[in-house]
């Protein structure tokens, strides 16, 4: 519901609430112990993607602000984590 009020306010209040939506996800998994979808192979070559462009910023000609525009990355496969496990996984949560 507060997605779209923050597409109206920015991005930065849509990038905030799509991490805070991923990162109690993570969380919500972990308590719950359904860590088989974390399994699934298009997961684990982002994660492996994005171990990669943080290795490779350390060779970059400015690491710390190549480091810094990659970190945050992440956010990508756990919103698309969290959009699995929501709509295909646990019905009730959505209802």
């Amino acid at each position: 519901m507060l997605i779209p009020l923050c597409a109206v306010i920015g991005r930065a209040a849509i990038n905030i609430n799509l991490s805070l939506i991923a990162l109690s996800t993570l969380i919500y998994i972990i308590i719950k112990k359904d860590f088989f979808i974390f399994k699934a192979s298009w997961f684990k070559i982002a994660i492996i993607l994005w171990l990669y462009l943080i290795i490779n910023s350390f060779f970059a000609k400015y690491p710390e602000a190549t480091f810094s525009r990659a970190l945050p990355f992440v956010k990508y496969p756990l919103i698309a984590l969290t959009i699995q496990y929501l709509f295909m996984h646990d019905k009730k949560i959505i209802s």
